[in-house]
């Protein structure tokens, strides 16, 4: 899987400790289910089951469940709280 994080997504992550945690996560929608990454840089209770992904100077690590994006992008949204966006293949959810 190829990993592109925009620079300030970078600086949050770096500032943040260095690994942000990716995940998909499904949600109910109003044609069924839909599949979008949830991302944090926080770790999670069960981080042990991430796996590195991409560019080890980015430090994202992934838990799989399924298929995977070819291309994850991050990004920084939000100046009063910012947060990551991951976006799969481009889009904000799996299709």
């Amino acid at each position: 899987m190829r990993v592109v994080a925009t620079p300030e997504a970078r600086a949050f992550i770096a500032a943040a400790g260095g690994v942000a945690y990716v995940r998909p996560l499904q949600r109910k929608c109003c044609g069924g289910a839909l599949t979008v990454l949830a991302a944090t840089t926080t770790a999670p209770a069960d981080a042990a089951s991430y796996e590195p992904v991409g560019d080890p100077e980015i430090g994202v690590r992934y838990r799989a469940s399924g298929s995977e994006p070819g291309e994850m992008l991050l990004e920084l949204r939000g100046r009063r709280r910012p947060r990551l966006l991951a976006c799969w293949d481009g889009c904000a959810f799996k299709i």
